[in-house]
C-alpha cells in the first residue's frame, strides 16, 4: 500500500512538472510550451510558433527572424539581443521581459504587450502595427525611426534619447512619458497625446503635431523648427491657431 501511495505521488508530481514547465526538448510548433527553457542561440528563423509559450525562457542570442509568432507569451522571457526581425508579432505579450538590444526591424507589432520590459537599446525600425503597448516600458536609447506605430500607448514609458524620426504615431499616448532629448524629426504625431511629458532637450523640427495635447508637458531645450503646430493644445492649454509654424500662435 504504501509503495502503491509513493508511485501514486510520484506520478502526480511528475504530471504536475509537464505541465508547469515545457518540454525543452520538443520541435518548434504551434502552442508549443518552451516555458522556463534555455533557447538561447537557437536559429528558430521562420518557424511557425504561434500562440507559443517561452515565458520565463531564455533566449539570449536567439534567432526568429520572420517567425510566426502571433499570441506568443514573453512575458518575464531574458531575451537579449535576440533576432525578432520582420517577425509576425500579432497579440504578442512580453510583459516584463528583459529584450536589451533585442531586434525588431520590420516586425509586425499588432495589439503587441511589451508594458514594463527593458527594451533599451533595442531596435524598432521600420515595425509597424495599430495599438502596440509600452506601457511604462524602458526605452532609453531605443530606435523606432521609420516605424508605423498608430494608437500605440507610451504612456510613463522611459524613452531618454530614443530616436523617432520619420515615424507615423498618429494618435499614439505619451502622456506622462520620459521622453528628454527624444528625436522626432520629421514624425507624424497628429492627434498624439503628449500630455505632461518630460520633452526637455526634445527635437521636434518638421515634427506635425496638428491636434496633438501638449498640455503640462516640459519643453525645456526642445526644438519645435518647422513642427506644425496647428490646433495642437499648448503647455499652457492655449489652442495654437491653425497657421502656427514652429511657435503657438
Amino acid at each position: 500500500m504504501a509503495m502503491n501511495r509513493v508511485t501514486w505521488a510520484s506520478g502526480v508530481l511528475t504530471l504536475f512538472s509537464s505541465l508547469a514547465f515545457g518540454a525543452c526538448n520538443d520541435p518548434p510548433a504551434p502552442k508549443v510550451n518552451w516555458f522556463g527553457c534555455d533557447l538561447s542561440e537557437r536559429d528558430l528563423s521562420r518557424a511557425d510558433l504561434r500562440e507559443a509559450i517561452f515565458s520565463n525562457a531564455t533566449l539570449h542570442r536567439t534567432v526568429l527572424a520572420e517567425a510566426i509568432l502571433t499570441g506568443a507569451d514573453f512575458e518575464g522571457a531574458r531575451a537579449e539581443a535576440t533576432d525578432f526581425r520582420n517577425a509576425q508579432l500579432g497579440h504578442a505579450r512580453f510583459i516584463n521581459a528583459n529584450l536589451h538590444k533585442a531586434n525588431f526591424a520590420g516586425a509586425n507589432l499588432d495589439g503587441t504587450r511589451f508594458n514594463r520590459a527593458d527594451l533599451r537599446e533595442a531596435s524598432l525600425q521600420s515595425a509597424n502595427g495599430e495599438k502596440a503597448s509600452f506601457y511604462d516600458a524602458n526605452m532609453a536609447l531605443t530606435r523606432l525611426d521609420n516605424s508605423t506605430l498608430p494608437n500605440a500607448n507610451f504612456e510613463q514609458a522611459h524613452l531618454t534619447s530614443a530616436e523617432f524620426s520619420k515615424a507615423t504615431l498618429t494618435q499614439a499616448r505619451f502622456s506622462e512619458a520620459l521622453l528628454e532629448k527624444a528625436r522626432f524629426v520629421g514624425a507624424n504625431l497628429q492627434k498624439s497625446k503628449l500630455n505632461n511629458a518630460n520633452l526637455s532637450g526634445a527635437d521636434l523640427s518638421n515634427t506635425d503635431l496638428s491636434q496633438a495635447d501638449l498640455a503640462g508637458a516640459q519643453i525645456t531645450g526642445a526644438i519645435f523648427k518647422d513642427a506644425i503646430l496647428a490646433n495642437t493644445t499648448w503647455i499652457d492649454r492655449r489652442r495654437c491657431k491653425p497657421a502656427s509654424i514652429g511657435t503657438c500662435q
